[in-house]
């Protein structure tokens, strides 16, 4: 391998460290950060690992200080747009999760062709809107939950069962249409398609009695993580807001049509709801409670 193959692979995995640190700091800081280790490391196919411990140790310590000083009125236009994509990809993976309307060979031919044209309209309409086209996603996401509630009417499906099939495009859809009313900027979109194959992963042990304590752990574990995100980004919790909005209100449907025990009614609804109310109060309540508790000599000196 010749010196500037080396050169070039190195060159490459430190641009890959580098994403540790935000987007705007990256586009001013990259090159020089990159020349200063290619004179350091000259020679070198990897990393140093005291170079790349130091790229990410610092590019978390940026991230912190960034969302610090973060305007509140950023993170709950950005948290809200956070929140409703998730609510999309939630609504999306309903069809196949549910047992009613899933690829099986039990389900009805024409359940599982509407079935995946729900699930293709609504992938449709969640990459637009994760790029800003909020109108567009909407009209995708409604000719999406219109081929699932025709598939309903035609198999005359138990309607409190489809709850969370009905009910989540319906509070996507309201999402959007108050992200298209406010004009937020839209973003990447690989994220929250990212996002939905996790979704996807997290869903399939439901299916099997045997596997669903798999389906648990991952969902708490996924509920964990986006509460901790909170420290790099007051932003991200609001993803978990997003997936429980629907949840709560599906639920809720669930319960009313439904005769259920008093103690099931409290503790679905109240792990929910409790689950949601920490969602907001660890993303942006308490970004916004630091940022009024903090003095300017703080962030100055953070």
């Amino acid at each position: 391998m010749t010196t500037m193959d080396s050169a070039t692979r190195l060159e490459r995995r430190y641009r890959r460290l580098l994403w540790a640190y935000p987007r705007e700091y990256r586009k001013s800081r990259a090159d020089e950060i990159l020349g200063t280790l290619m004179e350091i490391d000259e020679g070198r196919r990897w990393p140093a690992p005291r170079e790349a411990a130091a790229l990410l140790t610092g590019g978390l310590r940026t991230r912190i200080r960034a969302n610090r000083e973060r305007p509140p009125r950023q993170v709950w236009r950005d948290g809200l747009r956070f929140a409703v994509l998730a609510a999309l990809a939630a609504a999306l993976l309903q069809p196949f999760i549910d047992v009613e309307v899933s690829f099986t060979d039990a389900a009805p031919v024409q359940d599982r062709v509407f079935a995946a044209i729900a699930m293709l309209l609504t992938t449709a309409a969640l990459a637009v809107a994760a790029r800003g086209r909020y109108w567009l996603a909407i009209g995708a996401c409604a000719a999406g939950w219109a081929a699932i509630v025709t598939s309903f009417q035609l198999s005359e499906h138990n309607w409190g069962a489809a709850a969370f099939i009905a009910v989540e495009p319906v509070v996507a859809i309201v999402g959007l249409i108050v992200l298209a009313i406010r004009r937020v900027p839209g973003g990447r979109a690989w994220p929250w398609l990212a996002l939905l194959a996790l979704l996807c992963a997290e869903a399939i042990p439901s299916f099997h009695l045997e596997t669903r304590y798999l389906a648990v752990a991952l969902r708490t574990g996924l509920a964990a993580i986006l509460l901790l995100t909170a420290v790099v980004d007051a932003r991200l919790p609001m993803i978990g807001t997003g997936l429980a909005t629907g949840m709560l209100f599906a639920q809720t449907i669930v319960m009313l049509s439904t005769p259920m025990p008093a103690s099931d009614v409290v503790s679905m609804l109240g792990t929910t709801a409790a689950y949601l109310a920490l969602t907001l109060v660890v993303g942006p309540g308490l970004h916004a409670w630091r940022r009024r508790s903090s003095t300017p000599d703080d962030t100055v000196a953070a």
